[in-house]
Parts: structure tokens; C-alpha cells; sequence
């Protein structure tokens, strides 16, 4: 019996020396050791455990070691589990890793794409500040178009004043005829360039008499005659024309 305790205690201990080479894998020289120190623990367990207890306490021992065998066996069998884990978590984390990486690098992307807040503001001023200048030179267009615009008015008002002023010397020109005053042509003062032959009267009627000439010139050189409305015609021949002075 003692020597079947010394084999189960050199059995576990060759046992827990595999886990050990599994989890740790420690050197060759040392796993000899250890399943030297493992036998003769046995075979001094086994001997001292007969003496101690005879044959009696044998299986009891067995049964403890059994439990102990099936304790290690699922203890191993668990870290196993574990490392396996372990390695997925790994993966995993390198995973994750990798993928903040990327996301660190998309970030300082954007972050280099993103104009800054200053710059933008800087810019809204900018804005601002050109819409205003539009706005003042829009303000200065409008009022120098009215300015033109009174501008504009004065000169058609001084053109009209002028085509006015143009007409009635055109409606006063006449050239050779007898004219009714103040009905062909309005009272007032007339020169025209006179002639060699120039002949002009002032007619108190139109009878056709001599009676009828209050006043009268022949002979060259600039004509100016004044008709003050008293007269009832006006006759003239060779003068050119006469335009009021």
C-alpha cells in the first residue's frame, strides 16, 4: 500500500509538473527535480502513513487524492478557458486599438479642415463691414441721382425756356411784306441787316396812300426800327430779315 501511495503522490505530482510545464514551461532540469522530490515525498508519505495508520487509512488517502487529481484536472482545464479568453480579449483590444487609431487620425483630418472660430468671425466682420460701405455708396448714388434728377429738370425747364425764347424770335422774324402790328407781329424793337435797296415804313392804316406812312427809310446799311403798337402796320422790302432786338 505504501508503495501504491508513493506511485498516486509521484502520479500528482508528475501531474501538477505537466500543468506547471503547460502554464509556466520551466526547463528540463527542473521538472527532473521536481518529479524526484515528488517520488521519494511519496514513498515517505507512504511509508510514514503505514506505519502510522496501517492499511486501514489507505483508501481513504485514495479517495483524497482523487479528489485532489479531479480538483487539479479542472483547474487546468479552466485556465485553459482562461487563456483562451485572454487571447480573445487581446485581439480584441488590439482591435479597438486600431480602431481608435483610425478614428484619432479621421479627427485630426477634420480638425485641419475646420476653419477656426477667429477666421470666421473674421470674415462675418469683413462681411459686414463691405455691406456697409455698399450700403453708404448706394446711399451717396441715390442722392447724387436726385441731384441729377433736379439737375435734369432745371435743364429741360431752361430748354424749354430756351426752345420758348427761340420760338417766339422765330414767330417775330419776317422778312419782306407789310405786316399788321400786334397781330403779325408784336410790337417792339427790330434790326435786320438792310441792303442797297432797303425800304421799310411805318403805316398808320393800310389804305395804300402816302397818308398812310408815318415814318419811312431807303437806302443801305443796318436797319433798327422800334414799333410801339400805335402803328397799324408795317411795311418792308430788300432788308433781309428783321428779328427782335
Amino acid at each position: 500500500m505504501s508503495e501504491t501511495v508513493a506511485m498516486r503522490g509521484a502520479t500528482a505530482l508528475d501531474s501538477g509538473d505537466t500543468d506547471e510545464e503547460q502554464v509556466g514551461q520551466p526547463s528540463s532540469k527542473r521538472k527532473l527535480g521536481v518529479l524526484i522530490g515528488g517520488v521519494l515525498l511519496g514513498l515517505v508519505l507512504g511509508a510514514v502513513l503505514g506505519n502510522m495508520y496501517g492499511s486501514s487509512a489507505i483508501p481513504g488517502l485514495e479517495n483524497r487524492l482523487g479528489r485532489l487529481e479531479e480538483g487539479l484536472a479542472t483547474a487546468n482545464s479552466q485556465n485553459a478557458q482562461l487563456e483562451d479568453k485572454t487571447d480573445q480579449l487581446q485581439a480584441d483590444k488590439d482591435e479597438l486599438n486600431q480602431q481608435a487609431s483610425g478614428l484619432q487620425s479621421r479627427i485630426v483630418s477634420l480638425q485641419k479642415k475646420v476653419i477656426p472660430a477667429e477666421k470666421l468671425r473674421e470674415g462675418k466682420a469683413a462681411l459686414l463691414e463691405r455691406e456697409q460701405g455698399l450700403d453708404d455708396r448706394a446711399a451717396q448714388l441715390g442722392q447724387r441721382e436726385g441731384g441729377l434728377d433736379a439737375r435734369e429738370g432745371e435743364l429741360e425747364a431752361r430748354e424749354a425756356a430756351v426752345g420758348a425764347e427761340e420760338q417766339a424770335i422765330e414767330d417775330a422774324t419776317f422778312g419782306n411784306g407789310t405786316f399788321v402790328v400786334g397781330e403779325d407781329i408784336p410790337a417792339g424793337t427790330y434790326t435786320a441787316p438792310g441792303g442797297g435797296s432797303c425800304y421799310w415804313a411805318r403805316l398808320s392804316g393800310l389804305s395804300g396812300t402816302l397818308g398812310d406812312i408815318m415814318a419811312n427809310h431807303i437806302g443801305p446799311g443796318t436797319q433798327t426800327v422800334s414799333l410801339s403798337g400805335a402803328e397799324a402796320a408795317f411795311e418792308t422790302q430788300g432788308c433781309g430779315e428783321w428779328s427782335p432786338r
